[in-house]
């Protein structure tokens, strides 16, 4: 059985609460790139969405963001959706409800920057979030 400590008030009291099974680790990996054709530069810009099973939510605590570019502004922004309530009993007996997301959206973004320089260049960035799923039921 997992365990997962939140935080009381103002971080005094700390509570111990069992989830239900072994979390999953997820990877998810999103990219965008352009081709510098012009002295105007040029933009790459993606969204791609992971959603987890119905029965799954997406640890935020446990989500890490690795960025990688070649070119200017080269940026990865996560976001999160449809959000879902659960309830956790704590090891003493205590209850109380967690909201996590089960949708992962992550924006991939890069430019080249204008200018006759690295005409005919390719540039890109790779977004990898790693995270844990944990069962809701």
């Amino acid at each position: 059985m997992r365990f997962i400590v939140y935080l009381g008030l103002l971080g005094a009291l700390s509570m111990v609460a069992p989830l239900q099974a072994q979390a999953e680790t997820i990877t998810f990996e999103q990219g965008a790139d352009c081709r510098k054709n012009t002295d105007k530069g040029c933009t790459g810009d993606e969204v791609k969405c992971y959603n987890a099973p119905a029965d799954r939510i997406i640890m935020r605590s446990t989500m890490k963001m690795e960025t990688g570019a070649s070119g200017k502004n080269g940026s990865c922004g996560p976001t999160f959706g449809d959000m879902k309530s659960v309830a956790v009993t704590t090891a003493g007996g205590g209850k109380f409800t967690i909201t996590e997301p089960s949708k992962l959206c992550v924006r991939a973004h890069i430019e080249s920057g204008s200018g006759y320089s690295n005409l005919g260049k390719g540039f890109n960035v790779k977004c990898k979030a790693t995270f844990e799923l944990e069962e809701t039921n």
